[in-house]
This record gives structure tokens, sequence and C-alpha cells, in this order.
């Protein structure tokens, strides 16, 4: 399996210790059915905004402290349109996500409607800040020249099947030649 950077997906949890945070056997967030938990969250009770209560949830995600957790794409994805609205009050966090525990799988267009919706909370047009948020929350200093050209041509491979993507300004900065 790889990750978003095309290298050697890492296991979500820091710590062997962590209690399951939706990962499968392996500890990775690989799951391809149900709610598709494939992004790791890293210590989502601290440095997320009650995560779980914002996407219609009970409060699971502030039990689990400095643990990290793998969070489906819906609910990822409403998460961080409500952050972009304002919606709720922001962590200021920017590392977030584990960005090399992602499978590039996420960039698959069979999960184009697992970002688009969730348990009936979904905000129009979520999945924009849903993609676009690990792209942008990915593309980080500590990242090599390698690991960011790969992060944007495996973006840009899934945004030009997706029209709401299409007319975003990243895909236009970094698709369109």
């Amino acid at each position: 399996m790889l990750n978003i950077y095309n290298q050697t997906l890492s296991k979500c949890p820091d710590n062997p210790k962590e209690r399951n945070g939706s990962w499968m056997k392996d500890r990775t967030c690989t799951e391809a059915g149900g709610g598709v938990h494939q992004i790791c969250y890293r210590d989502i009770g601290k440095n997320a905004n009650k995560f779980s209560v914002h996407t219609g949830q009970s409060d699971w995600s502030t039990q689990r402290g400095n643990e990290n957790h793998c969070v489906c794409l819906g609910a990822w994805s409403l998460y961080k349109k409500k952050l972009d609205e304002g919606i709720i009050e922001t962590d200021h966090s920017r590392s977030r996500l584990k960005c090399d525990a992602i499978p590039v799988s996420v960039f698959s267009p069979k999960y184009v409607g697992k970002f688009s919706k969730w348990n009936g909370n979904e905000k129009k047009g979520q999945i924009v800040n849903g993609i676009e948020g690990i792209v942008t929350e990915c593309d980080t200093p500590s990242i090599d020249a390698g690991q960011r050209d790969s992060l944007y041509r495996n973006y840009c491979s899934f945004a030009k099947s997706v029209p709401q993507l299409r007319e975003t300004p990243l895909y236009i900065e970094k698709c369109v030649k």
C-alpha cells in the first residue's frame, strides 16, 4: 500500500499501545467499504475541536486524547468545511493529519460520493474542503520535492474527473498547464 506521496503507507498510531482508532488489523487507515476510514487524524482529542460532535456523532473524539484515529472521508470533509467557514472554532493546528498514513486510495474516483456525504449532516461543496484540505495540509515544508510532486500528481489526476474541483484556484494553479 502506498500513501498520498506514493511511498510506503505508514501505520496510523504513533504508539503501539494506542487503543484501536478505527484502523484495520495492520493498523493502517485502509478501510475500503463502510465509512471508508482513510484519514489519519493525529492526536484527535488534543488537535480537534470536538471533531465527532461537530460531525453529528457522540463525543468519542475528545475521549481519545492524544491518540490518533482513522476518520471517515465524509466526516473529515464536513469537519474541514465547518472549519473553513468559521462555523466551528479552529484549533490552528497545521499538523492535524498524519499524511504519510493516508493511503493514495483517497484520490480514487470511487470515493467521490464518500467525501460528499456524511450521514445526512453534509454541507454543500464539502468535497472541495475535504480533498483540498488533505492536499494543502500535507504540503508542508518537511516534505521533499519528490513527495510534493507525487502529492500534486495524485491530486490532479483525481481532480480532473471531479467537476467541483476543476473550478478551484488550487486546481487551476497546480493542474492546468
